[in-house]
């Protein structure tokens, strides 16, 4: 498995912890936030890989708050992945709009989840990003 750090923001502790431990039991750091200001100074150190940001109470707010994180210099290379109460075309085209590499349901697939973290870290290795 790559070694990545992958950073969580949801407004559900429960759902934050459960993918804390998902993906630290992949081989993958994971670091998790109530919201994008939480977030701020616990990824001063880290090089943050892939962001899953909630988009399931308002794609809208989740689309500002993707703004807000790719606007951020310690975002600036991450992957934002929004999870979302549907996936739609239209949904898809304003989050790429807004700086996010993808949109999976709420309800994901572990491997698609997996397989945007391989891209992220995989990108960043052929761009020489990240230390050996």
């Amino acid at each position: 498995m790559v070694t990545a750090c992958v950073l969580v923001i949801d407004g559900y502790a429960g759902f934050r912890e459960a993918m804390e431990y998902c993906l630290s039991k992949a081989g993958i750091a994971a670091l998790s936030a109530e919201s994008v200001a939480q977030a701020l100074p616990r990824v001063k150190e880290r090089v943050i890989d892939v962001v899953v940001l909630d988009a399931t109470v308002s794609f809208e707010a989740a689309l500002v708050e993707c703004r807000a994180i790719k606007g951020r210099p310690e975002f600036a290379e991450a992957w934002v992945v929004l999870l979302a109460a549907r996936v739609t075309d239209e949904w898809v085209e304003e989050a790429r709009n807004a700086g996010a590499r993808a949109v999976l349901p709420r309800l994901f697939d572990w491997a698609d989840l997996m397989t945007w973290v391989e891209r992220a870290v995989a990108a960043k290795d052929s761009r020489g990003e990240r230390a050996p």
